[in-house]
């Protein structure tokens, strides 16, 4: 909310997920801003089990802040053998005749870097004081004056800021707010991608499926099928995603329960015996069943005061295991942006935020396009690679080389510069920067 007593850039930010609270984070290095984060939620909370940061994205952290990067290094886990020291994941076949043998492995600077995501958001909160985020605030609409935005909420009440921050997820309101009658446009589609999701203690999966694989990282790549799995919990923990790539459709709420394994059995009929152990992990009840939803590629990541993040801006299918990673470097961008902005006018934010918008949403598309390539890889269609064992290790392994080599902090001192450039355009002309209108 509007602070009366403190002068400075009032940011509020709708989201209080991995996205939402790093944006907060580094906010609040800047003592001309007063962020609030609204949570539609009673509790600070995180959908899912397993979270994987490459390269790229723990520099972003911490860019934002070295506190947050020392609570993600102290829950981190790798993997566990010393021959898969450095290694992100290594791929291998799942079916077909070279079933059970290696394709490649991709390597980095960091290895496999693996954290329960929920007790990852539980250390990131704690650096947050507790007086600026309200819960229990779900956004309905937003309107814009001269002057400010205001913020209508689910329960009746309201809030007014200079600016939005939407880091809502991939069913994103403010998204819609951003829309405005086009919003139907840009909301996620099915991406054909449904994953069975568990979690195992790590001596039951030794005892399943060997110790190599339960206490390392793979991606199993099968007929129109993919599995990762990769060991959380400082190694008690054995956690695993096997997908079916080619679904037409999806009915019900996008996250449901199965205790059917004759489904999973199904799904992953084609796997070899040498594999079938790993998908035989899945035989427990209240497996989780996920539909993995894709946003087509939005025009713009903000419409004159109000902007959108992380997945609420490009969330895609987790192949790259990047979700997470380019959320933080879209909250690293837009605090620096901000940052910089000298004048709480609408003229400023919006250099801001084209800024922002400028550097961060191509690089999050291509992400988005790239991941569903490897869809197509992994689940071994591809036109032009198949199962061909070598055109397969050539399209996987420097895939990730464009994604972790980026230099994050650079793209912000970028974003800060177009933001700069258009506002001395602006002041030479003697006008507005004039708001950006959402493509037909």
């Amino acid at each position: 909310m509007i602070s009366a007593a403190k002068p400075g850039l009032d940011v509020a930010i709708i989201g209080g997920g991995i996205s939402g609270i790093c944006a907060a984070i580094g906010l609040l290095k800047y003592p001309n801003i007063h962020v609030t984060i609204y949570e539609a939620s009673e509790q600070f909370s995180e959908i899912g089990a397993g979270l994987l940061l490459g390269p790229n994205a723990k520099r972003a952290l911490n860019l934002i802040s070295p506190k947050a990067h020392e609570a993600y290094t102290q829950l981190q886990t790798g993997n566990m053998h010393p021959g898969h020291k450095n290694t992100w994941y290594e791929f291998r076949y799942s079916t077909g005749p070279h079933a059970g043998e290696r394709i490649t492995k991709i390597q980095s600077e960091t290895g496999q870097s693996s954290i329960h995501r929920a007790k990852f958001l539980d250390s990131l909160v704690r650096l947050v004081p507790k007086e600026i985020a309200q819960l229990g605030k779900a956004l309905e609409s937003i309107e814009e004056s001269d002057d400010d935005v205001t913020l209508y909420f689910k329960d009746g009440t309201t809030a007014k800021a200079h600016c939005v921050i939407g880091a809502d997820g991939v069913h994103s309101q403010t998204r819609r707010c951003i829309f405005k009658d086009s919003w139907q446009k840009y909301e996620p589609f099915f991406s054909g991608v449904v994953g069975f999701r568990a979690l195992l203690p790590m001596d039951e999966a030794r005892q399943v499926i060997g110790d190599e694989v339960a206490m390392n990282s793979f991606t199993h790549c099968g007929k129109d099928t993919v599995a990762a799995s990769f060991p959380i919990d400082f190694g008690q923990t054995f956690n695993i995603i096997a997908t079916t790539t080619a679904n037409k459709h999806w009915e019900g709420p996008w996250v449901q329960k199965t205790s059917d394994f004759s489904e999973i059995q199904e799904a992953f009929k084609e796997w070899s015996p040498k594999t079938l152990p790993l998908i035989k992990a899945l035989d427990r009840p209240n497996i989780l069943k996920w539909s993995i939803w894709q946003l087509p590629e939005i025009p713009t990541t903000f419409r004159s005061r109000v902007c959108i993040i992380g997945d609420a801006a490009h969330a895609t299918v987790p192949m790259h295991a990047a979700g997470a990673g380019q959320a933080i470097e879209d909250a690293f961008v837009i605090a620096n942006v901000l940052g910089n902005v000298q004048v709480q006018d609408r003229k400023h934010i919006i250099a801001a935020f084209r800024g922002y918008d400028k550097i961060r949403r191509p690089r999050a598309q291509l992400n988005g396009r790239l991941s569903l390539e490897a869809v197509e890889i992994f689940s071994l269609r591809q036109p032009g690679v198949l199962d061909d064992p070598e055109a397969l290790e050539n399209a996987i392994e420097h895939r990730m080389d464009w994604l972790w080599n980026r230099d994050i902090a650079l793209e912000a001192e970028q974003a800060c510069l177009i933001m700069d450039n258009i506002l001395q355009r602006s002041s030479e002309l003697g006008g507005s920067v004039g708001v950006v209108k959402v493509l037909e």
